[in-house]
Order: structure tokens, then sequence, then C-alpha cells
């Protein structure tokens, strides 16, 4: 019988036969494995670094459609009419277009470019940039601008074009009294130094406020004489905010409440329950003693 061929190596030799087999199989093998590792990492920096470009690139796109989106234009309007669309082509910010069409749905309206620049939260640059564009349609208007008294006189710098003579309004003597609560345009041009602009801005803000509590309140009114409060008296009383039931809308329209006050009142409202006086609103911080002193006699409760 013949003898294997394997008998004639020993148990240490087949080991190292062995080992040398290993070797050469992993060095056949382990190439082949780190070529994949090294080409995957790459694949996975190329990935990453192509993701961060089209991210970058899709911000960047994204800011530039917003800032064509926002571009603002310059165009005729009536502040009564337009819609939304428009105003915020204008560039007014959506906040600023809620609030003026919450103040013409509540039976707002802007009559001329007074009331304009009055809209919340109007900067002077935006006012200077768009009044140049408003255009208050006919039936917006204050129907005093265009119904003329047939027992107004003519002012003093107007002349009757069939005539030659100049005639003007008479003014009233030292002693004699106006009441601005209750006058009209034509009452009132007769106060010396009171004009057909002062008149008007009188009557404005008197609406405003509800009616006046003191004389001095029409020095509020930018550029107001004041020698014409020598022939002024006020009688009758003022119209009167119920703290309780006014809505934010109505409580900002006084001249003497600001957002931030209106917005106030409402919260303390609905946190606290009735307003029982103005002592409530002392513990505000939006209400300093003088706010509080000059509501005084328009607010109820």
């Amino acid at each position: 019988m013949r003898r294997s061929r394997f008998k004639f190596y020993k148990k240490s030799e087949w080991i190292a036969i062995v080992s040398l087999i290993v070797l050469c199989l992993a060095g056949l093998i382990l190439p082949h494995f780190i070529g994949r590792n090294v080409e995957s990492s790459n694949n996975i920096k190329a990935d990453t670094l192509t993701f961060e470009t089209l991210t970058t690139d899709s911000n960047r796109q994204t800011k530039h459609h917003k800032a064509e989106k926002r571009r603002v234009e310059t165009f005729v309007f009536d502040p009564n009419t337009a819609d939304s669309i428009t105003l915020l082509r204008l560039g007014f910010a959506p906040f600023q277009v809620r609030s003026i069409l919450r103040y013409r749905a509540a039976g707002g309206v802007i009559h001329d470019k007074e009331d304009f620049a009055q809209l919340y939260n109007l900067t002077k640059g935006d006012y200077d940039r768009l009044a140049p564009y408003v255009r208050i349609a006919d039936e917006f208007r204050l129907a005093s601008e265009f119904v003329k008294r047939n027992n107004k006189s003519k002012s003093i710098d107007e002349t009757d074009e069939n005539s030659t003579t100049t005639t003007y309004t008479p003014k009233i003597s030292r002693g004699e009294f106006v009441s601005v609560n209750y006058a009209d345009t034509a009452e009132l041009q007769r106060i010396p130094g009171i004009g057909q602009y002062y008149a008007r801005q009188i009557l404005h803000y008197r609406k405003s406020l509800g009616g006046y509590a003191d004389e001095s309140q029409l020095l509020e009114i930018e550029g107001f004489p004041e020698e014409a409060l020598d022939y002024i008296v006020v009688e009758g009383g003022v119209k009167r905010l119920n703290l309780n039931k006014s809505t934010l809308l109505q409580l900002r329209s006084h001249p003497y409440i600001n957002f931030y006050q209106a917005r106030e009142i409402i919260e303390m409202h609905r946190k606290n329950g009735r307003l029982n006086s103005l002592d409530d609103l002392r513990f505000s911080k939006f209400f300093t003693p003088t706010d509080i002193k000059r509501l005084a006699p328009y607010v109820e409760f």
C-alpha cells in the first residue's frame, strides 16, 4: 500500500503553508475592499458638496424671488378702494394692509391726505413717497369742501370776477367768543388769525377727539395761532369711549390712545374683567400720569 504524499510534511510545515496561502488571499482581496471604501468616501464627499451647493443656490434663488415679490411700486391710488394686492405693491407691510382693511370694514373713511398720514405705523418716508399719488374720490371727501354757504363771505384775497371790489370775512371783536364745539367753518373764520385752513383743522381734530374739553387742546394742532384762544370758548360735552365695550380699532382711532395702549386696555379687560376707573390703568407701563389725565374727559365705564 502506497504511503500518502502528505505524510512527508511535518505539522509545523503545514502551519507555514496554510499561513502563506491565507496571506496570499488577503493580498489579493484587501486592495479590492480598500478601493471600494475610498471610492465610497469620495462619493459621499462629492454628494455632500453637491447638496451644499444646491442648497446655497436654492437659498439665493429664494431670496431673489422674495426681493422680486417685495419690489415697491408707485402709482395713483385711492386708499378707500385699493385692495390688498394694490397696497402690497405700494410697499405697505402686511400688518398695515390688515389694519387699513379693518378700518374700512368698520366704516372708517380717509377724507384727505391728512387722514392718510394717520395710518398705523406709516413713516414720514413712506408718506413723502406715496402722498403725491393719493387721489381721494369725491364720494369720500367731506361735503364742506364742495358746498358753499349762501351767506359765506369771500376771504380778503378773493375778488369777484364781475367786480373790482375786494371783500373779506368780518372778524369778531375782543370780548366776543365762538363756541368751538358747535361752530362751523364759516363761524370759525370770524376768529382773528383763523382762515380756511385752520377752520378745517379745528373741525377735523374735533371729530377725532369727540369734542374739545379745553381750549388749550387747539394748540395740539400744528402751528395753531395761540392768540386765537382769546376768542374761543368751550361749551357742551364730549363724546366718550366705553373702555369695556370699545373694540381695538375704536380705541386706536382716538388721538390720545396709541396702538399699544389700545391693545393693553383690551388685554386688561380680557384677563382681569371689567375696568372700573382710570385707576386700573395706573399700574400699566403703557400709561403715564399725563396720558391718564388727558384721557379723563373722553372715557367711561
